[in-house]
């Protein structure tokens, strides 16, 4: 079973929360036209509509934050004094939900996401690394041996 394509906005909501290359995620789902620019007043009357509902102990929605709608989740965000919104699914004008554009999209965005996480784990990443080429040098060490052992029955 599949996750809904509404979770890849929280997801993306991480990257505005942690400051994670911020720029260029928004830059980048932009130029794919998977957000949409709105106007300062919609979005404010989004966030005051957030601020008066949240629970206790939830972040404020201040330059960015989600609302779940009826048909979608939407990621609502401020970048270089424009607002934007963006979410999944993608709805038709006729209210048919397009599960072909859909998940080509949400396949799209989440390697966007994944690139911006990621790249905030620098240390855990390069110490994955280390480990990874240790086992194969263990590994390459070991089948060595084994086919020199191979070979000393052989001759």
């Amino acid at each position: 079973m599949q996750h809904s394509p509404r979770w890849i906005i929280w997801e993306a909501l991480n990257i505005f929360n942690s400051s994670i290359d911020t720029k260029k995620f928004v830059e980048r789902i932009s130029t794919k036209k998977y957000s949409s620019e709105i106007t300062d007043e919609e979005f404010q009357a989004r966030q005051k509509e957030y601020n008066q509902k949240k629970n206790a102990g939830s972040l404020d929605f201040n330059d960015y934050g989600v609302l779940i709608e009826e048909k979608q989740t939407v990621l609502y965000f401020k970048n270089e004094d424009k607002s934007y919104k963006m979410g999944l699914p993608i709805i038709k004008q006729d209210d048919f939900i397009d599960t072909e554009v859909t998940s080509i999209v949400e396949k799209e965005l989440f390697w966007e996401v994944y690139g911006r996480l990621s790249r905030s784990r620098i240390i855990v990443r390069l110490l994955i690394l280390i480990l990874l080429i240790t086992c194969g040098v263990l590994f390459l060490i070991v089948f060595l041996q084994n086919i020199i052992a191979g070979f000393s029955y052989i001759f």
